[in-house]
């Protein structure tokens, strides 16, 4: 285990060279630079840095030798934001973590015992040797994360669970519901001219995300192809592990066929959808030819003929794709707006007649439970999250999904298994507890980042060798 965390330590302390930047060590130079302020008082760079490193060390913790799996989907300059407005939160709280609660930490860490005692002389060479930092600067990381989790746990201990709330949580975790609802496809919505995205937003959204508008790595085949049927006439052919794709074509009179371009999510022209010649063709250096790759309708002899590197695309290459987008953002506000316009028509004159009579085709769940999946909405999450509050004959806000806006009602709960419900009585109140507690903490971060101001161009500069 311990071999396994100094390997994290390393990869941990490789990503924190940044633009001549090392963390924990000296600036490049422009330590005056301010990357962003909170409460209009200006962050330095180096508290910036602190945090960034802080977050690096927290995640490798968390996720032990899937780290180096897991960092790619971690936003690290964002978990920094987060990190450092949580502690201005601990200052105005007048929180403090005294010193042997960092003890005690440290000492229940496994990572850190050797034959039940605490192993000081492996603690300090992981530190010093391995994350770079001094024990002392190692354990003000730690009593950072003590004191964000306070405000955590000062924000559980004054959430209130009545039996009501246990009641309702109950039957969200375990019943069925039967449900209406409509969705309102982004395409139906007649969007203005004034609200068609215009060259200004598509050049503003293109420069936030162009890293990400990006065309894979593409490659071109020539292949041989025996069909099933002609496979024992033809194995001879099989044999010739040294022959050239031209001496194979030439003896055997199999025509060589080429594909057009294609990428790794792509069914391979001419051949279809196969996993085996997809891996084969991305693994090949160009000019290298496969084995025989056996599949249902046949055998194909592979040679890569070119490769294309991935690529960004450019501004009147990404043009069409980002006006269509934001053009779907549009409509999709847009009928958001519509439906919630007609949530008070609906209360009164009937949700299935007041949305048929506006166009809207209405679809019925009987026994809707928490992890369907339902067409034209897509993961139940989205669904679950609005019904988790709504009664008997309840409407629903409408949002947005990735085919338009939705709205819906719940018809009818299932009733209470009383016996059920008291046996799990006290799981379900930790399992509720822990929801609060993360929907509590989500809301505090979001009002939270209305006190932060980021200085991109500054940011943009300290990550700049960042892809």
């Amino acid at each position: 285990q311990k071999g396994i965390y100094i390997f994290l330590a390393l990869a941990v302390v490789i990503t924190f060279a940044i633009s001549g930047v090392i963390l924990g060590g000296r600036d490049s130079g422009n330590s005056s630079a301010s990357p962003g302020k909170i409460d209009n008082k200006n962050v330095s760079l180096q508290d910036y840095l602190k945090s960034y490193k802080a977050v690096h060390h927290q995640a490798a913790w968390i996720y032990g030798e899937k780290f180096q799996e897991m960092q790619g989907l971690i936003n690290f300059k964002g978990e920094a934001w987060d990190r450092l407005l949580l502690l201005n939160q601990v200052k105005l709280q007048k929180i403090k973590i005294k010193d042997d609660e960092v003890v005690d930490w440290l000492g229940a860490q496994p990572i850190f015992i050797n034959k039940g005692v605490f192993d000081e002389a492996f603690y300090k060479r992981y530190v010093s040797d391995y994350l770079k930092v001094s024990p002392r600067d190692f354990e003000e990381e730690i009593r950072e994360l003590l004191a964000i989790r306070k405000v955590q746990q000062n924000i559980r201990a004054g959430i209130h669970i009545s039996e009501e709330d246990l009641k309702n949580f109950y039957i969200q975790e375990n019943g069925q519901k039967k449900i209406q609802y409509a969705v309102a496809p982004w395409e139906s919505a007649k969007l203005e001219g004034t609200e068609k995205a215009d060259d200004k937003e598509i050049n503003q959204i293109y420069s936030i995300m162009k890293e990400k508008l990006t065309e894979p790595e593409k490659v071109k085949l020539a292949f041989l192809f025996i069909p099933s049927d002609k496979k024992e006439a033809l194995k001879a052919a099989f044999d010739e592990k040294e022959a050239t794709f031209e001496a194979l074509s030439k003896k055997y009179t199999l025509e060589i066929k080429e594909t057009g371009y294609f990428s790794k999510n792509d069914a391979v022209p001419e051949i279809g959808l196969s996993k085996e010649i997809l891996t084969q063709a991305f693994t090949l250096d160009v000019s290298k030819e496969s084995d025989w790759i056996s599949l249902e309708k046949g055998s194909y002899k592979i040679k890569v003929l070119d490769k294309k590197a991935e690529r960004v695309l450019t501004l009147e290459e990404s043009k069409a794709e980002l006006q269509k987008l934001l053009n779907k953002q549009k409509a999709t506000d847009v009928l958001v707006k519509k439906l919630n316009e007609l949530k008070k028509k609906m209360e009164t004159g009937g949700f299935e007649e007041t949305l048929k009579a506006e166009g809207f085709e209405v679809k019925t769940l009987d026994n809707f439970k928490k992890g369907d999946y339902v067409a034209s909405v897509g993961p139940s999450s989205l669904l679950d999250k609005k019904l988790s509050d709504l009664k008997e004959g309840q409407i629903s806000d409408a949002f947005a999904v990735p085919t338009g806006a939705v709205i819906l009602k719940v018809v009818k709960n299932s009733r209470l298994d009383e016996k059920k419900f008291a046996s799990e009585k006290e799981t379900l109140r930790a399992k509720l507890l822990d929801k609060k507690t993360e929907e509590e903490m989500t809301a505090l971060l979001e009002n939270l980042h209305k006190k932060l101001s980021i200085d991109v161009k500054t940011m943009n500069k300290l990550f700049a060798e960042d892809k």
